[in-house]
């Protein structure tokens, strides 16, 4: 009876939150595990963005780059600390994100410009690093309480990328 309660308290108090910017990461926290089964494979979305690269030699070097970048994590972890939306894929370092605060990374690729955002009932994040290259992540909880993770990665050397995975609570 409890829990019913609680997803009762749950359901009601969504709507109050789409109004406004949900703190920290409102209903996203949690442990997610990737459905394998419900997501889609990277490797088709990237050999369909290189199918024209003619680039000898080096096609299968931007082929492996394209998928780890796109390749979806087997587990996410989402907290808050504060106004900080902290996530956590696999064994990578936490990232520290700040909805409507921009904000910059220095990594080996260069600096990254990065913009987050609610939007409607999602957070975006969009990493820039000029025109070098671009990446957006939307994370959208689904009706069905699973949490969909949307990544557009866009490369110069390759037509732009689009790749959705479903993760189930753990």
């Amino acid at each position: 009876m409890k829990g019913m309660v609680g997803v009762l308290l749950l359901v009601l108090a969504q709507p109050a939150w789409s109004a406004d910017d949900p703190p920290g990461c409102a209903w996203l926290c949690g442990n997610w595990v990737l459905d394998v089964a419900a997501s889609a494979a990277a490797e088709p979305a990237v050999d369909a963005a290189l199918e024209k690269f003619r680039g000898p030699g080096i096609k299968e070097q931007v082929r492996a780059q394209l998928l780890a970048a796109l390749s979806p994590p087997i587990s996410l972890v989402l907290g808050e600390q504060g106004k900080q939306v902290l996530i956590r894929w696999g064994d990578n370092p936490e990232r520290r994100i700040f909805p409507g605060e921009p904000h910059s990374r220095v990594d080996a690729q260069g600096t990254a410009k990065i913009r987050s955002e609610w939007k409607k009932d999602s957070l975006t994040i969009n990493e820039s690093y000029g025109s070098k290259r671009e990446q957006t992540e939307t994370y959208a909880l689904l009706p069905d309480g699973t949490l969909q993770l949307t990544r557009v990665v866009e490369r110069p050397e390759a037509k732009p990328m689009r790749l959705r995975s479903i993760y189930r609570r753990r």
